[in-house]
């Protein structure tokens, strides 16, 4: 190749990038409306899943961002953790307004079961 034909050569430029596609839409959902199972579990005491028990369990009840900044949670994680609270243990949930407070419909605040001794019956 003679130098005359390498400066006549078009230079080679990469592909534009294709148009990026729209950002998905935001999911919307529905406030919740679960009603109370007619057996409820128990709980671990001291667990993030107690304290989001007992952030709903107030009069006041708990909204979202209470319970992330409780548990550490971010949002999908908080969603999720709450709804285990009715679909695993059974208890019943409700929240009037969509990003409104959460409230535990039964019981206002649940027993933690005593912890079990080490399994030695006294003689």
């Amino acid at each position: 190749m003679t130098q005359e034909s390498k400066q006549s050569a078009a230079p080679v430029h990469p592909a534009p990038p294709a148009p990026s596609a729209p950002a998905p839409a935001a999911r919307t959902r529905k406030p919740m409306s679960w009603p109370i199972k007619p057996e409820q579990k128990p709980h671990r005491a001291n667990s993030k899943r107690a304290k989001v028990i007992e952030l709903t369990g107030r009069p006041q009840g708990a909204t979202f961002a209470e319970i992330q900044a409780a548990t550490g949670w971010d949002d999908r994680n908080a969603y999720e953790g709450v709804k285990l609270l009715h679909s695993a243990l059974g208890y019943g949930l409700a929240e009037p307004t969509l990003g409104g407070p959460i409230y535990l419909l039964w019981p206002a605040r649940p027993e933690v079961p005593a912890a079990k001794g080490g399994g030695r019956k006294a003689s």
